[in-house]
Protein backbone atom coordinates (compact mmCIF):
# COMPACT_ATOMS: atom_id res chain seq x y z
CA UNK A 1 0.00 0.00 0.00
CA UNK A 2 1.45 3.41 -0.93
CA UNK A 3 0.34 6.96 -0.35
CA UNK A 4 -0.19 7.35 -4.09
CA UNK A 5 -3.38 5.29 -3.75
CA UNK A 6 -4.77 7.90 -1.38
CA UNK A 7 -3.57 10.82 -3.47
CA UNK A 8 -5.85 9.65 -6.30
CA UNK A 9 -8.86 10.50 -4.12
CA UNK A 10 -10.29 14.06 -3.92
CA UNK A 11 -8.39 15.83 -1.07
CA UNK A 12 -10.61 16.82 1.80
CA UNK A 13 -13.54 14.68 0.73
CA UNK A 14 -15.29 12.41 3.26
CA UNK A 15 -14.16 9.49 1.10
CA UNK A 16 -10.52 10.35 1.66
CA UNK A 17 -10.97 10.96 5.37
CA UNK A 18 -12.95 7.72 5.82
CA UNK A 19 -10.30 5.59 4.12
CA UNK A 20 -7.56 7.28 6.15
CA UNK A 21 -9.55 6.55 9.31
CA UNK A 22 -10.04 2.91 8.35
CA UNK A 23 -6.40 2.45 7.36
CA UNK A 24 -5.26 4.02 10.62
CA UNK A 25 -7.53 1.75 12.64
CA UNK A 26 -6.29 -1.34 10.91
CA UNK A 27 -2.67 -0.25 11.23
CA UNK A 28 -3.20 -0.34 15.01
CA UNK A 29 -4.69 -3.84 14.64
CA UNK A 30 -1.67 -5.03 12.64
CA UNK A 31 0.86 -3.49 15.03
CA UNK A 32 -0.95 -5.06 17.98
CA UNK A 33 -0.39 -8.43 16.33
CA UNK A 34 3.24 -7.71 15.43
CA UNK A 35 2.59 -7.14 11.73
CA UNK A 36 3.58 -4.10 9.68
CA UNK A 37 1.52 -4.31 6.49
CA UNK A 38 1.97 -0.75 5.22
CA UNK A 39 4.77 0.88 3.24
CA UNK A 40 4.32 4.64 3.61
CA UNK A 41 7.03 7.29 3.13
CA UNK A 42 8.25 9.26 6.19
CA UNK A 43 6.05 12.26 5.46
CA UNK A 44 2.90 10.15 4.99
CA UNK A 45 1.29 10.85 8.35
CA UNK A 46 1.70 14.62 8.02
CA UNK A 47 0.49 14.60 4.41
CA UNK A 48 -2.58 12.51 5.22
CA UNK A 49 -3.44 14.72 8.17
CA UNK A 50 -3.10 17.89 6.08
CA UNK A 51 -5.24 16.61 3.19
CA UNK A 52 -7.90 15.02 5.39
CA UNK A 53 -8.33 18.31 7.25
CA UNK A 54 -9.38 20.12 4.06
CA UNK A 55 -13.07 21.08 3.67
CA UNK A 56 -15.36 18.33 2.46
CA UNK A 57 -17.02 18.64 -0.92
CA UNK A 58 -20.58 19.93 -0.65
CA UNK A 59 -22.01 17.21 -2.87
CA UNK A 60 -20.45 14.50 -0.68
CA UNK A 61 -22.03 15.98 2.45
CA UNK A 62 -25.46 16.32 0.91
CA UNK A 63 -25.55 12.85 -0.66
CA UNK A 64 -24.47 10.21 1.91
CA UNK A 65 -25.62 7.34 -0.32
CA UNK A 66 -23.39 8.55 -3.14
CA UNK A 67 -20.58 9.00 -0.62
CA UNK A 68 -21.01 5.38 0.49
CA UNK A 69 -20.89 4.17 -3.11
CA UNK A 70 -17.74 6.18 -3.67
CA UNK A 71 -16.10 4.66 -0.59
CA UNK A 72 -16.92 1.23 -1.99
CA UNK A 73 -15.35 2.06 -5.37
CA UNK A 74 -12.25 3.46 -3.69
CA UNK A 75 -11.71 0.32 -1.64
CA UNK A 76 -12.27 -1.95 -4.63
CA UNK A 77 -9.50 -0.08 -6.43
CA UNK A 78 -7.16 -0.44 -3.45
CA UNK A 79 -7.91 -4.17 -3.22
CA UNK A 80 -7.23 -4.66 -6.91
CA UNK A 81 -3.83 -3.00 -6.46
CA UNK A 82 -2.94 -4.83 -3.22
CA UNK A 83 0.41 -6.64 -3.15
CA UNK A 84 0.64 -7.21 0.61
CA UNK A 85 1.08 -11.01 0.57
CA UNK A 86 2.25 -13.75 -1.75
CA UNK A 87 -1.29 -14.54 -2.88
CA UNK A 88 -1.11 -11.47 -5.12
CA UNK A 89 1.67 -13.23 -7.08
CA UNK A 90 -0.50 -16.32 -7.50
CA UNK A 91 -3.65 -14.49 -8.63
CA UNK A 92 -4.48 -12.09 -11.44
CA UNK A 93 -8.05 -11.67 -10.21
CA UNK A 94 -9.62 -10.51 -6.97
CA UNK A 95 -13.07 -11.58 -5.78
CA UNK A 96 -14.27 -8.68 -3.69
CA UNK A 97 -18.01 -8.68 -3.01
CA UNK A 98 -21.57 -8.99 -4.24
CA UNK A 99 -24.95 -7.88 -2.96
CA UNK A 100 -26.20 -4.70 -1.36
CA UNK A 101 -23.81 -2.21 0.31
CA UNK A 102 -26.81 -1.08 2.37
CA UNK A 103 -27.50 -4.57 3.72
CA UNK A 104 -28.53 -5.24 7.30
CA UNK A 105 -26.93 -8.68 7.03
CA UNK A 106 -23.33 -9.27 5.94
CA UNK A 107 -22.13 -12.80 5.15
CA UNK A 108 -18.40 -13.52 5.38
CA UNK A 109 -16.63 -16.65 4.19
CA UNK A 110 -13.00 -17.75 4.02
CA UNK A 111 -11.67 -17.25 0.48
CA UNK A 112 -12.77 -17.42 -3.16
CA UNK A 113 -13.05 -20.78 -4.86
CA UNK A 114 -12.48 -21.69 -8.49
CA UNK A 115 -16.10 -20.97 -9.43
CA UNK A 116 -15.90 -17.60 -7.68
CA UNK A 117 -12.85 -16.63 -9.76
CA UNK A 118 -14.66 -17.64 -12.94
CA UNK A 119 -17.81 -15.70 -11.99
CA UNK A 120 -15.99 -12.75 -10.43
CA UNK A 121 -18.24 -12.94 -7.37
CA UNK A 122 -18.12 -14.75 -4.01
CA UNK A 123 -20.28 -17.78 -3.26
CA UNK A 124 -20.79 -18.95 -6.83
CA UNK A 125 -21.48 -22.49 -7.93
CA UNK A 126 -23.15 -25.16 -5.80
CA UNK A 127 -22.16 -23.72 -2.42
CA UNK A 128 -23.54 -20.35 -3.50
CA UNK A 129 -26.81 -21.92 -4.57
CA UNK A 130 -27.13 -23.62 -1.20
CA UNK A 131 -26.26 -20.39 0.60
CA UNK A 132 -29.00 -18.56 -1.31
CA UNK A 133 -31.50 -21.19 -0.14
CA UNK A 134 -30.33 -20.72 3.44
CA UNK A 135 -30.75 -16.93 3.15
CA UNK A 136 -34.25 -17.33 1.72
CA UNK A 137 -35.14 -19.73 4.54
CA UNK A 138 -34.89 -16.81 6.99
CA UNK A 139 -37.15 -14.63 4.82
CA UNK A 140 -34.41 -12.55 3.18
CA UNK A 141 -33.52 -12.10 -0.47
CA UNK A 142 -29.87 -12.69 -1.44
CA UNK A 143 -29.88 -9.41 -3.40
CA UNK A 144 -30.48 -7.57 -0.09
CA UNK A 145 -27.50 -9.20 1.64
CA UNK A 146 -23.80 -8.28 1.36
CA UNK A 147 -21.43 -11.19 0.63
CA UNK A 148 -17.65 -11.26 0.84
CA UNK A 149 -14.70 -13.34 2.06
CA UNK A 150 -11.85 -12.64 4.44
CA UNK A 151 -9.38 -13.27 1.60
CA UNK A 152 -9.90 -11.62 -1.76
CA UNK A 153 -7.43 -13.91 -3.59
CA UNK A 154 -7.73 -17.68 -3.98
CA UNK A 155 -5.13 -19.88 -2.27
CA UNK A 156 -3.89 -22.31 -4.92
CA UNK A 157 -5.07 -25.94 -4.81
CA UNK A 158 -7.83 -24.82 -2.44
CA UNK A 159 -5.42 -24.92 0.52
CA UNK A 160 -6.17 -23.28 3.86
CA UNK A 161 -4.89 -19.68 4.06
CA UNK A 162 -1.77 -18.96 6.08
CA UNK A 163 -1.98 -16.67 9.11
CA UNK A 164 0.10 -13.99 7.38
CA UNK A 165 -2.22 -14.01 4.37
CA UNK A 166 -5.31 -13.67 6.52
CA UNK A 167 -3.74 -10.86 8.55
CA UNK A 168 -2.74 -8.98 5.40
CA UNK A 169 -6.29 -9.16 4.04
CA UNK A 170 -8.09 -8.27 7.28
CA UNK A 171 -7.72 -4.53 6.67
CA UNK A 172 -9.94 -4.81 3.59
CA UNK A 173 -12.59 -6.75 5.49
CA UNK A 174 -12.54 -4.18 8.29
CA UNK A 175 -13.09 -1.42 5.73
CA UNK A 176 -15.95 -3.31 4.07
CA UNK A 177 -17.67 -3.78 7.42
CA UNK A 178 -17.33 -0.07 8.22
CA UNK A 179 -18.81 0.93 4.86
CA UNK A 180 -21.74 -1.50 4.92
CA UNK A 181 -22.30 -1.03 8.67
CA UNK A 182 -24.62 -4.05 8.96
CA UNK A 183 -26.69 -4.92 12.01
CA UNK A 184 -25.74 -8.60 11.73
CA UNK A 185 -22.78 -10.57 10.43
CA UNK A 186 -22.97 -14.27 9.59
CA UNK A 187 -19.54 -15.92 9.40
CA UNK A 188 -19.20 -19.14 7.46
CA UNK A 189 -16.55 -21.60 8.55
CA UNK A 190 -13.71 -21.52 11.03
CA UNK A 191 -11.36 -19.03 9.32
CA UNK A 192 -13.97 -16.27 9.03
CA UNK A 193 -15.14 -16.65 12.63
CA UNK A 194 -11.66 -16.81 14.15
CA UNK A 195 -10.37 -13.88 12.07
CA UNK A 196 -13.26 -11.56 12.84
CA UNK A 197 -13.60 -12.45 16.51
CA UNK A 198 -9.84 -12.68 17.05
CA UNK A 199 -10.06 -16.05 18.78
CA UNK A 200 -8.34 -19.42 18.55
CA UNK A 201 -11.35 -21.31 19.88
CA UNK A 202 -12.72 -24.00 17.54
CA UNK A 203 -15.88 -23.19 15.62
CA UNK A 204 -17.78 -25.80 17.64
CA UNK A 205 -17.12 -23.74 20.80
CA UNK A 206 -18.36 -20.41 19.44
CA UNK A 207 -21.22 -21.29 17.09
CA UNK A 208 -24.91 -21.33 17.97
CA UNK A 209 -24.67 -18.02 19.86
CA UNK A 210 -24.09 -14.36 19.08
CA UNK A 211 -20.85 -12.47 19.62
CA UNK A 212 -20.12 -8.76 19.51
CA UNK A 213 -17.95 -7.01 16.93
CA UNK A 214 -17.91 -3.25 17.53
CA UNK A 215 -21.63 -3.25 18.32
CA UNK A 216 -22.55 -5.63 15.47
CA UNK A 217 -24.11 -9.00 16.31
CA UNK A 218 -21.97 -11.81 14.85
CA UNK A 219 -23.22 -15.37 14.44
CA UNK A 220 -20.70 -18.05 13.41
CA UNK A 221 -21.96 -21.11 11.54
CA UNK A 222 -20.76 -23.82 9.16
CA UNK A 223 -19.72 -23.11 5.59
CA UNK A 224 -22.15 -24.31 2.88
CA UNK A 225 -19.27 -26.13 1.14
CA UNK A 226 -19.09 -28.40 4.21
CA UNK A 227 -22.82 -29.03 4.01
CA UNK A 228 -22.42 -30.24 0.43
CA UNK A 229 -19.89 -32.81 1.63
CA UNK A 230 -21.80 -33.65 4.80
CA UNK A 231 -25.57 -33.01 4.41
CA UNK A 232 -26.16 -34.32 7.93
CA UNK A 233 -24.74 -31.03 9.25
CA UNK A 234 -27.62 -29.00 7.78
CA UNK A 235 -29.62 -29.36 11.00
CA UNK A 236 -26.85 -27.53 12.92
CA UNK A 237 -26.97 -24.64 10.46
CA UNK A 238 -30.74 -24.46 10.67
CA UNK A 239 -30.51 -24.09 14.45
CA UNK A 240 -28.16 -21.13 13.91
CA UNK A 241 -30.46 -19.65 11.28
CA UNK A 242 -33.40 -19.76 13.67
CA UNK A 243 -31.40 -17.66 16.12
CA UNK A 244 -30.57 -15.18 13.37
CA UNK A 245 -34.15 -15.02 12.13
CA UNK A 246 -35.45 -14.30 15.64
CA UNK A 247 -32.83 -11.60 16.23
CA UNK A 248 -33.63 -9.89 12.92
CA UNK A 249 -37.35 -9.98 13.73
CA UNK A 250 -36.68 -8.31 17.10
CA UNK A 251 -34.82 -5.47 15.37
CA UNK A 252 -37.72 -4.68 13.04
Amino acid sequence: MTLNNLENLPPGSPRFAKIVEMLSGHLKYLKKNGINGFDLPPDAVQKIARLSAAPAAKEDIENPKQEKNNHEKDIKKLIEECRDCRLSDENDSRVIEKGSPNAKLMVIGEAPGKKDIEAGAPFSGESGDLLNKIIKSINLEPADVFFCNVLKCRPQANRSPEASETAACMKWLVMQIKIVNPEFILTLGSTAAKSLLNTEKPLSAIKNRFHDYNGIMVLPTLHPALLLRNPGKKREVWEDMKLLMEAIAEKR
